[in-house]
């Protein structure tokens, strides 16, 4: 498992999704499990479990779908392995919508 530090927070224009990122704050300094097809994050006494489904692939990221325990999608996107050093080693969860919520995660 990686150590993953919040490095910004977008609320996004959907006040309605506001809960997610107060959520995804329990894991800053917490641990990562990540596959292709999994993911999991640990911290402050909670746990984000779920499988993920790659949607999109282009030049330089991977975004993949996965669900909360409520069953509210989410999106992961990373960048590639090859351009992790250009970009950072980092990971976003984020609202479906193209103007919902954002947390961005570096990876250490």
């Amino acid at each position: 498992m990686d150590t993953i530090t919040i490095e910004s927070i977008n609320y996004g224009d959907y006040y309605i999704e506001k809960h997610f990122c107060e959520y995804l704050k329990n894991f800053d300094n917490g641990m990562l499990d990540f596959e292709d097809d999994y993911i999991c994050l640990k911290g402050n006494n909670q746990t984000l479990n779920s499988k993920l489904s790659l949607i999109e692939s282009d030049v330089f990221y991977n975004t993949w779908e996965g669900t909360y325990s409520d069953e509210t999608s989410f999106r992961v996107v990373r960048p590639k392995p090859s351009f992790k050093t250009i970009m950072g080693n980092t990971i976003t969860i984020a609202s479906l919508h193209h103007n919902g919520y954002a947390v961005h995660f570096k990876i250490e």
